[in-house]
C-alpha cells in the first residue's frame, strides 16, 4: 500500500488489532486529515489514542522532540510510538480533547486568544541550548541554515520560476521579495522555536483554553514573532474573525509580560511578506489560481 495515498479505516482498524490486540476498539477517521498524515482515533482499554499514517517519518519525529521538551504549559500530545507502517510510518500519540480554533466565531476567538498567546510565549521559552542554525529543522534540534535572514530568502529562485510558469506570473513575488530583501538585515538573530503552521486545524480549545498544539512538521527556528504574523496574516481568510486585531493584542500582551519586543512592527512585516511568499509557490504547486492570486495581492500591498 502507498502511505502516501492514505491508510483506509479498515487498514487502519486491522494494524491496530494486529499491534495493540484486542483492546483496541471505536476506531474512527478523525474529521480534519492532515495533508501529509491521515489520521484515526481509537480506544485502546481505557486508554484515548490518535494513530497516524504518512510517508515520512520526519514530522512525527519532530512532534516527538517537542513533546519531550515542552514545559507544564505547552500542550503538545505526547508521541507513544512511532514505527513502519504500510511502507511507510505511524505514529500513535495521546488524543488531545478541544476544537480547532478555525471554527471559532468572533466572540470565542477573542476569548481563546488570551491562552493562544500565553502558549507562543511557552513555545518561545523551550530550550534550544545545545543546538544551532535557523530555519527548518531535523530531530536532532539543527536548523538547516547558519543564519536568519538566509533561511527566510532561502528557495526564492526555485519558487519565483514556478509562478513565472503560472497564470498569475512572479509580479508580485518581486515586489514582495525585493522589500524582504530590505528588511532582513535589521532582524534579530535571536533563536526560538515557531510553530509556522497555526490554523489548518493544528490548534485546539476548549472553554477559552488553547488545549493543543499539532503537527510541528513544519516548524522553524528563528523569530518568534513569526508566530504573530502567521495570525495577522491570515485572518481575512476567516471572516467571522473581522475585527480582530491580532497585532494590537499581541502588543498588549507583551506590554503586560513584561517582554520588550523591538522594532515589532518591522519584524511583523517582514515575516507577513515572507508568509505570502511561501505561500504563493505553494498555492502554485496545488493549482489553486484563486488563493494565489489573493495572496499575491496581499503580498504586494504589505511591502508597498
Amino acid at each position: 500500500m502507498d502511505p502516501s495515498q492514505g491508510v483506509a479505516l479498515p487498514q487502519a482498524t486491522e494494524f491496530l488489532r494486529s499491534r495493540f490486540g484486542a483492546t483496541v476498539r471505536a476506531v474512527t477517521a478523525i474529521a480534519q486529515q492532515g495533508l501529509w498524515s491521515n489520521a484515526y482515533r481509537f480506544q485502546d482499554g481505557a486508554a484515548d489514542r490518535v494513530i497516524r499514517f504518512s510517508a515520512m517519518r520526519a514530522n512525527f519525529d519532530k512532534d516527538d522532540v517537542v513533546a519531550r521538551r515542552a514545559p507544564s504549559e505547552l500542550p503538545v500530545p505526547r508521541i507513544l510510538e512511532i514505527g513502519p507502517a504500510f511502507g511507510g510510518y505511524f505514529a500513535v500519540s495521546e488524543h488531545a480533547p478541544g476544537s480547532e480554533i478555525d471554527t471559532l466565531d468572533a466572540g470565542r476567538m477573542r476569548r481563546v486568544l488570551p491562552s493562544l498567546l500565553a502558549t507562543l510565549d511557552a513555545v518561545r521559552g523551550i530550550d534550544l541550548s545545545g543546538s544551532s542554525g535557523y530555519g527548518l529543522w531535523t530531530g536532532d534540534g539543527e536548523g538547516n541554515h547558519r543564519t536568519w535572514p538566509e533561511a527566510l530568502l532561502d528557495n526564492a529562485a526555485e519558487v519565483r520560476a514556478r509562478l513565472a510558469a503560472t497564470a498569475v506570473g512572479a509580479d508580485a513575488f518581486d515586489v514582495g521579495l525585493a522589500r524582504l530583501r530590505e528588511l532582513v538585515p535589521a532582524l534579530p538573530a535571536e533563536r526560538h522555536l515557531i510553530h509556522c503552521d497555526l490554523l489548518h486545524h493544528n490548534v485546539l480549545e476548549a472553554d477559552g483554553r488553547i488545549t493543543a498544539l499539532l503537527d510541528w512538521g513544519s516548524s522553524t527556528i528563528g523569530d518568534f514573532v513569526y508566530d504573530i504574523a502567521w495570525l495577522t496574516f491570515w485572518a481575512e481568510w476567516y471572516p467571522a474573525w473581522a475585527g480582530i486585531d491580532f497585532r494590537a493584542a499581541a502588543l498588549a500582551h507583551y506590554d503586560a509580560s513584561g517582554v520588550a519586543v523591538a522594532r515589532f512592527d518591522e519584524r511583523l512585516r517582514a515575516y507577513e511578506i515572507d508568509i505570502g511568499l511561501g505561500n504563493q509557490g505553494w498555492f502554485a504547486v496545488r493549482g489553486d489560481d484563486v488563493n494565489l492570486r489573493r495572496v499575491a495581492n496581499k503580498t504586494r500591498d504589505l511591502a508597498s
